[in-house]
């Protein structure tokens, strides 16, 4: 079983982190580069990812400077057969609607984003439809080729399709085929490792952690994670010194709570009663409905000999947030208490939440012992 702050430490991915800033140059590179990308996922739906990694200062001069001789031609050629060819407007539409996908002013860490591309193909889809048409008639294809090559190309399509729709059959399996197709992509290790924390296996997830805060030292997710996986193995100065790190990474003020309420959690095991009081405090001033918070008081209250204070503070815990470890302390406060009846209702409460009790029941008996 983990130790008791396992009922504290919640995971997750986010894309905050603080951005290197970028000249103008890379931002056109990268530019010229998912144009010719989103034209190739347009044709073969291959290699698709949630997320592509900004290459930054590893972007390849060469491959920016043909994509952007190649948009430049093509560009050409649609004003040249743009009279006799009016379904070329489609190509315009593709790179005028595009533009706030391609990064020129970068908002996260992608360097482009398929997902919302949806719009511009439709220029791309108009000069196939109507091009296609044109080259079947001009060079006499019988209709029965024609139907047969769409038919085979459609299949193609859809096998393509069905290919990639299986990855998305649970977080674990995407994140892992997104962190193969790409490359430095510290979000997929994110990912993957909150894929595994979700399943017990934190064991596994921390190598996951490790690399997305190589990939990226100021990652706010990495830096939390692996500071929560530090303070689940009883190794609470370095889970505080990772703590004190995430306010440095982002301005969110979940993720800014989300520590400083962990280290509350870290510094009440160190028996470090003064300092945890002061970080539930802090927490509850950047996030109010914290339930985490309010728990580690009503520890502290229970621990001072204050049962009322403890009973209310466990009920505002489970009232944000309804928990068995949260039911549990209730009930448990409420038998002191001398509220019996209300003690076996949380109890009950708590029983109905979930199959495990006896670990529940062992989590608060560990925070209680400290």
């Amino acid at each position: 079983m983990l130790s008791a702050v396992s009922a504290v430490i919640t995971m997750k991915v986010q894309t905050d982190a603080t951005q290197v800033k970028l000249p103008l140059w890379i931002h056109v590179g990268n530019a010229a580069i998912a144009y010719v990308k989103y034209l190739g996922k347009a044709f073969w739906p291959l290699y698709l990812a949630p997320v592509y990694p900004h290459p930054e200062f590893s972007i390849s001069v060469i491959a920016a400077a043909l994509s952007a001789c190649a948009l430049v031609a093509v560009s050409t050629l649609a004003v040249i057969f743009r009279q006799r060819r009016p379904y070329f407007v489609g190509w315009f539409w593709f790179m005028g609607t595009l533009v706030p996908m391609i990064g020129l002013v970068q908002v996260g860490v992608q360097a482009m984003a398929d997902r919302y591309a949806y719009i511009p193909m439709l220029g791309i889809f108009v000069i196939v439809c109507w091009g296609a048409a044109d080259l079947m008639e001009s060079w006499h294809i019988p209709t029965a080729v024609s139907a047969v090559a769409t038919a085979a190309i459609l299949l193609a399509l859809g096998i393509a399709l069905h290919r990639q729709v299986s990855f998305w059959t649970d977080n674990l399996t995407l994140w892992t085929h997104t962190l193969e197709i790409t490359e430095g992509n510290y979000l997929a290790e994110d990912s993957i490792a909150t894929a595994l924390l979700a399943e017990g296996r934190a064991d596994e997830a921390f190598p996951h952690l490790q690399r997305a805060r190589a990939l990226r030292p100021n990652d706010p997710t990495a830096t939390l994670d692996i500071a929560a996986y530090e303070q689940m193995h009883g190794n609470y100065q370095a889970a505080l010194e990772g703590y004190a790190k995430v306010p440095q990474f982002t301005r969110n003020p979940y993720w800014v709570a989300m520590a400083r309420v962990n280290s509350g959690y870290a510094h009440y095991s160190l028996k470090q009663y003064d300092i945890a009081k002061q970080d539930f405090e802090a927490t509850l001033n950047v996030q109010p409905g914290n339930s985490p918070a309010y728990r580690g008081l009503g520890l502290l209250a229970q621990r001072a000999g204050n049962i009322a204070q403890a009973t209310e503070d466990y009920q505002r815990s489970v009232e944000l947030q309804p928990t068995p470890v949260g039911y549990l302390l209730l009930s448990q406060a409420l038998e002191l208490g001398g509220q019996a009846e209300a003690a076996r209702a949380a109890q009950s409460q708590a029983a109905r939440m979930t199959p495990h009790l006896d670990d529940d029941l062992a989590v608060v008996k560990q925070l209680l012992a400290n």
